[in-house]
């Protein structure tokens, strides 16, 4: 399960560093900066959807984790870490999967764009949106901005899920075990047998004038 945890935390995150640099190095390219060639397709059509797409797999990614931490240890008072060792201790060791998934949904956000907005694929490297070199360190830098925001505030969102669903939990289970003793105690009261004893008992004993 872990890995499957791993994988979608890698889609989300390759889904969103692309929606974010894909514009960046777009602006940056038609803005001159890389010089007179034309680098892009002077469109962004397509970054809205890939961000979208990305909060659903953040979305997807959450609910796993917080039900795999809490199918797994549904008694355990450890939950935070738990929570929080769903990646491992080191998140940074899956930026090249992320940027390797990254540039393919770059590829697939720029080919889908262009067959939209043009009717065809323009062709050449201009899904790259900048030179070569430039494109892929761009976005290299924001696959690790985003891969260790992510992985901080995923976390926070896990552990404020666990924790609630803790809080509920030991909220309604004391109810449950005070409820039964307060039952049982009443029970064990048992007012007409003892109300029985005490008139059996007063019953034996002469009226008091007679014992005199």
């Amino acid at each position: 399960m872990t890995t499957a945890i791993k994988i979608w935390f890698c889609a989300a995150v390759a889904m969103i560093a692309a929606a974010i640099a894909d514009p960046l190095v777009e602006s940056a390219s038609n803005a001159g900066w890389f010089g007179p060639g034309n680098f892009t397709d002077h469109s962004t059509w397509d970054v809205v959807p890939a961000f979208l797409v990305g909060l659903f797999f953040v979305a997807l990614y959450l609910w796993l984790r917080v039900r795999t931490a809490l199918d797994a240890h549904r008694d355990s008072h450890d939950w935070p870490r738990i929570a929080s060792d769903a990646l491992g201790p080191n998140v940074v060791r899956l930026v090249p999967a992320i940027l390797a998934a990254q540039m393919a949904i770059l590829y697939l956000m720029e080919t889908i764009e262009q067959r939209v907005i043009y009717g065809h694929v323009l062709g050449g490297l201009l899904w790259l949106g900048a030179p070569i070199a430039i494109s892929i360190m761009s976005h290299a830098a924001v696959a690790v901005v985003v891969v260790m925001v992510s992985a901080k505030v995923l976390q926070t969102l896990a552990q404020a899920t666990i924790h609630a669903w803790n809080a509920i939990r030991a909220h309604t289970q004391p109810r449950a075990r005070i409820a039964q003793p307060a039952f049982l105690r009443i029970q064990d009261f048992n007012v007409p047998s003892r109300s029985a004893g005490i008139l059996r008992r007063n019953a034996e004993r002469a009226p008091p004038i007679l014992a005199a």
